[in-house]
């Protein structure tokens, strides 16, 4: 028996901590019966620590399938290393949804009506926006359920079908930039500048915990950002500091982000 204490004993928050348990309990059957154990989809932050779980265990190994290259949300699947990634069975599918008018519908849309269907938000991977249809990643077990039932999103209806995952599109995601001159590079001020809003609420909501750096909650006002770093702010959106200048005779950091359009 795992000692589950080692592993989560450190962990603050309780989301990342009943994760790793779980995780932990595929672990003891991979372990004990040679099986092959699969993840819910996962961020990339979640991915990393689960990843990290498992390299602590002699001969397991892990393999992710997110559907395409570059995908973001991804299924982990937990083996003994004497298989190859090659025998792991791909346990994600692809569901292509077309709409029948021209409503615009929008990725909280499609995600809405995929969670509307009584689907958890965990069985759910990327969800890639083209031109005239969308493309969903969700678990295999779950694709025809989503075709036969999923024939509204918002108020346009749509007709969704099941499509190979070589028919996967990547996302072209276009960016804007934004250039901000911050007193320091503490996560509030960034929160307040990046997505439009007071100080104060900015440190409302991150100590909300509805703030995250680099897909990790943060709930301290003053942790410290530094380039790259891929800050979300969830029901707002998503910004990445591109570049961290210097200082201006003012004494303000020059910061350049990345707002997806």
């Amino acid at each position: 028996m795992i000692d589950k204490q080692k592993y989560t004993g450190h962990i603050l928050d309780p989301a990342m901590r009943d994760l790793i348990s779980k995780v932990i309990d595929k672990v003891e059957i991979v372990i004990k019966n040679h099986e092959i154990k699969y993840t819910d989809f996962l961020n990339p932050y979640e991915q990393q620590s689960v990843i990290q779980l498992v390299n602590a265990f002699p001969d397991l190994s892990t393999v992710s399938f997110g559907g395409y290259d570059g995908a973001e949300r991804k299924v982990l699947a937990i083996f003994q290393d004497y298989l190859t990634p090659d025998a792991i069975e791909e346990p994600i599918s692809a569901v292509e949804i077309r709409t029948k008018s021209e409503k615009v519908i929008s990725h909280r849309d499609i995600l809405g009506s995929v969670l509307g269907l009584g689907i958890k938000r965990e069985k759910v991977g990327d969800i890639l926006i083209h031109e005239d249809y969308f493309q969903v990643i969700v678990q295999k077990n779950l694709e025809d359920f989503i075709v036969f039932n999923l024939n509204k999103v918002g108020r346009a209806d749509v007709e969704a079908r099941g499509i190979e995952l070589d028919k996967v599109k990547s996302m072209e995601v276009e960016y804007k930039s934004m250039i901000g001159f911050l007193a320091s590079l503490r996560l509030d001020a960034f929160v307040s500048f990046a997505f439009k809003i007071s100080r104060s609420d900015a440190q409302s909501l991150i100590g909300k915990e509805r703030v995250t750096v680099n897909w990790e909650v943060v709930n301290k006002n003053d942790y410290i950002l530094t380039d790259g770093n891929v800050i979300t702010l969830r029901g707002k959106g998503r910004a990445m500091i591109e570049n961290i200048g210097g200082r201006t005779k003012s004494d303000r950091i020059k910061v350049t982000i990345k707002i997806p359009l």
